[in-house]
């Protein structure tokens, strides 16, 4: 679930908690599958890590970029007049 206490946008919000769990099922899977391979757990361990990483860099990078970008104020839409009122 997104936290939506922060007071922060509910986008940003919701982007950064997946990009959490994008990176920390990327760096798993990394470190799995270096392990299959007959790596040294060392080296399985760092390829998770960095994997990890690259994925949490450009998460944030990209909610930066939302909160950079995202309007101020929402525009207030125009009032609708009917055909017959005497505004029109």
């Amino acid at each position: 679930m997104a936290d939506l206490t922060s007071g922060g946008f509910p986008l940003e919000s919701t982007w950064l908690a997946l990009t959490h769990r994008w990176a920390a099922v990327t760096g798993a899977l990394t470190a799995l599958t270096a392990l299959l391979v007959d790596a040294p757990v060392r080296t399985a361990c760092l390829r998770g890590a960095l994997s990890w990483l690259a994925v949490w860099v450009v998460g944030r990078a990209a909610a930066w970029a939302m909160t950079k970008t995202r309007p101020t104020t929402l525009p207030t839409p125009e009032p609708v007049r009917s055909v017959g009122s005497p505004e029109a």
